[in-house]
Order: structure tokens, then C-alpha cells, then sequence
């Protein structure tokens, strides 16, 4: 029999090691709510911000507040003081993995969107893309809709097991059938989607390398004309982003100061502006793949050992678990972090209204 009474269970719940999880998590929660509200006060704040790549990182940040103010305190609980004996109620624990699975799903599908708009702009850095906010809006809105759509059936999976019916090294409130295993749906799901966002983050890079090093010539006279800068600028007050067309024209008037130069041959960047973009899909990126890696290799690990269930819920696994959740939360939090050393244009109004919290007199 698989359940067994708490008193014969070994549990991993005390000690020096589960004390360093609970402060870093309590550490990167707060720090991540915090600086994610300041994303998103930041863009909506200030009309000359809401870029259409702002707007992609507001709408990431707002499932990161989502996330910080009511899955993350609620895991905390769950994976440790509520881990054998589940005081709340068992909606809690269901909205709990409906939210929790509808903003991880969110946050790898708009990282998706992201790397897949940002690589437009790097690519093309004298070209306005042609998308309006209302649109973009409306692309985000579904993103929001499938996510939830898809963890829906975490509201049918989650259970809460009484004492009696506990099994060793799996939480009280949890998405495991009654023997401890997975659900197919809820690990297959999230490993097909999250493995979908790896590869297109690796398509993209590598199609910038190949864009950088073995694609064409710098030059974008051969398909732009020089009276481009104004097109630009109509071009980008259809949907109010002005400023994005003053930074093609910028970018192009480095390209033909740098032409001048002589210096027209094939180079990595062709102008500061699309160094900057890059620099911001990288970080931006790197959030992503820090926080989420290890608990898609996890799931990975137990897809591979699916067949051997008497190895698979032991101790080890209770350790993985926790850790996982710790690389997630700290991912949310590097989520602002990254936002701030990639995104110019946000670190200075950011900055202040930070300094203005915390050293207001």
C-alpha cells in the first residue's frame, strides 16, 4: 500500500537546508513582486514607454505578480509547513494549480512572442514592424486565454489527501493520482510547451548568428532608400510609438556615418540601436532559461524514469522539488533584474521610483 500514517514517513521538513530555501524564497518573492509592480506601474505611467516591446514585458510582468503575490506565498506553504497536513481549504489548492500552471504556461509563451519580435528588430533595424498596439493587445490577450485554457484540468487533478491517506515525499496538496503518480496531461503539457520555447529560443539565436556571420552585406541601401527616417516616423505615429521610429532614424544615421568610414562591410551590429535590442534579448531571455531549465530537466528526468515508480518518490525527489521551485522563483525575480540591465529606457524611471520607496523621508 502507498499511503502510509505521517508518524511513518521520514520527512524532509526541518534542518539548515529547508531554512536557506524558505529565506531565498521569501527574499526573491518579495524582491520579485516589488520590482514587477515597478515594471508595469513604470510603462503604464509614462505614454513614450508603452512600446510595443514594453507592452510584451508589461504583460509578462503582470503574471509575474501574479504569481509572486499568490501562487508563490501559497507553494511556500505547501512544500513545507502544509506539506503532510493541509490546513487550507481545497480550493485553495486548486485555484492555487490553476494559477500556477496558467502563469508558467503565460511566461514561456510570451517569452516566445518576445524572441520572436525582438529577432524582427534586430534583424531589420532600419524597418518599423508593422503591428499595432491594439493588435499586439489582442495577441497577448489570447496568449492569455490558451495559457488558462490549458490548465484548466489542473482544477480536476489537484487533490488534498488527508493524513491517513498521505503518501511519503508527495505534498497534501498536490496533482498526483491517489498511488503518487503524475497525470500524464499536466507533465506532458508542460514539457511539450516549455521544450517548444527552448527550441525556438535556440532557432532564433542561431538565426541571428547566421543573420551576423554568413548573411548579407550591412548595407541598407541595396533595399532602403535614404528618405526612409521619414517614412519611419509616419509610419510609427500610426500607433503612437513615435519613438521607435526617432530610433530607426537614429540607427540609420549611424549606419551612413559608419558607411562614410568606409566601414561597410559585414559586421555583427550595424548600428548602437540594434546592439541594444540584442543585448536585451539576451538578458531578457536568460531569465527565462535560468529559472525554468532545471525544473524542465526534472520533468524530463521523470518522463525517462516513468517506468520505475518505486525509485522515483523517495527523499532525492522531495530535495529536487524544492530546489525547482526556488530556480522558478528566483527566475521571476531575475525577470526584473534582466529587464533592468537590458532595457535602457526603463532602468532610470524604474530606478526612481524605487529610490523614492525606499528613501523617502
Amino acid at each position: 500500500m502507498n499511503s502510509t500514517n505521517n508518524t511513518d514517513c521520514v520527512f524532509v521538513g526541518g534542518g539548515a537546508h529547508n531554512l536557506i530555501i524558505i529565506i531565498a524564497l521569501i527574499i526573491v518573492i518579495v524582491c520579485g513582486f516589488l520590482g514587477n509592480v515597478a515594471i508595469v506601474y513604470v510603462i503604464l505611467r509614462h505614454n513614450h514607454l508603452r512600446t510595443l516591446t514594453n507592452l510584451i514585458i508589461a504583460s509578462i510582468s503582470v503574471g509575474s505578480i501574479i504569481s509572486t503575490s499568490i501562487c508563490s506565498p501559497i507553494d511556500l506553504y505547501r512544500l513545507h509547513w502544509g506539506y503532510q497536513d493541509w490546513k487550507l481549504s481545497s480550493f485553495v489548492c486548486k485555484t492555487f494549480w490553476l494559477l500556477e500552471m496558467g502563469t508558467n504556461i503565460t511566461f514561456a509563451l510570451h517569452i516566445a512572442l518576445f524572441a520572436i519580435y525582438r529577432l524582427k528588430t534586430i534583424l531589420n533595424p532600419y524597418k518599423v514592424i508593422d503591428v499595432s498596439r491594439a493588435k499586439l493587445v489582442i495577441c497577448m490577450s489570447l496568449l492569455w486565454f490558451l495559457s488558462f485554457a490549458l490548465a484548466i484540468p489542473a482544477l480536476y487533478y489537484a487533490r488534498v489527501r488527508e493524513q491517513g491517506q498521505h503518501v511519503c515525499y508527495i505534498a497534501s496538496c498536490s496533482i498526483r493520482k491517489e498511488d503518487g503518480e503524475e497525470h500524464h496531461y499536466v507533465t506532458m503539457s508542460f514539457f511539450v510547451i516549455f521544450s517548444l520555447v527552448y527550441i525556438m529560443i535556440v532557432m532564433t539565436s542561431l538565426t541571428f548568428c547566421c543573420f551576423s556571420f554568413c548573411g548579407k552585406s550591412s548595407n541598407p541601401e541595396s533595399d532602403q532608400s535614404e528618405s526612409q527616417p521619414k517614412e519611419m516616423r509616419k509610419e510609427s505615429t500610426r500607433d503612437g510609438t513615435f519613438s521607435r521610429g526617432i530610433e530607426m532614424s537614429k540607427a540609420f544615421a549611424d549606419y551612413k556615418n559608419s558607411s562614410i568610414r568606409g566601414r561597410t562591410t559585414r559586421k555583427m551590429f550595424v548600428s548602437k540601436q540594434q546592439k541594444e535590442n540584442f543585448i536585451q534579448f539576451l538578458f531578457i531571455l536568460s531569465s527565462f532559461l535560468i529559472g525554468y531549465t532545471p525544473i524542465v530537466v526534472f520533468v524530463m528526468l521523470k518522463l525517462i524514469n516513468n517506468t520505475q515508480n518505486s525509485n522515483l518518490y523517495n527523499e532525492p525527489q522531495q530535495y529536487s522539488t524544492k530546489w525547482t521551485n526556488l530556480f522558478t522563483r528566483v527566475g521571476e525575480f531575475l525577470f526584473f533584474i534582466t529587464v533592468m540591465c537590458g532595457t535602457k529606457k526603463l532602468r532610470k524611471p524604474i530606478g526612481m521610483l524605487l529610490k523614492s520607496i525606499f528613501y523617502r523621508n
